[in-house]
């Protein structure tokens, strides 16, 4: 009996560490793709004072404003979880921009 072919990977890569690391790529360009209409939406944050300020508008303002370092935070954590060999946490980590997200909505 012969045993079946493994696929061929470089020394010292497991199949997580492959697919958390291409998952941590595509999702590294998909949020620095979403920063520029981000800094979009940062340049219209002023117009949310035209009623005058409230709460809901500060609400809003900050959580537009604070998106970006979001962002970076959650990217630069979640390489270097993915350094220290922590896959899973590395991609829970990356999560959180989308949890800034679903705040905005609320």
């Amino acid at each position: 009996m012969t045993e079946p072919e493994q696929p061929i990977q470089p020394a010292g890569t497991s199949r997580r560490q492959a697919r958390t690391k291409v998952y941590l790529i595509v999702i590294t360009v998909l949020y620095l793709l979403s920063l520029a209409p981000a800094g979009l939406a940062i340049l219209m944050t002023p117009f949310a004072f035209d009623q005058g300020p409230s709460d809901a508008a500060w609400a809003l303002v900050t959580k537009v404003l604070v998106y970006p370092l979001v962002v970076v935070v959650a990217l630069v954590g979640s390489w270097i979880l993915y350094r220290l060999r922590l896959y899973w946490p590395a991609i829970v980590w990356s999560w959180l921009p989308l949890a800034n997200i679903l705040l905005l909505f609320l």
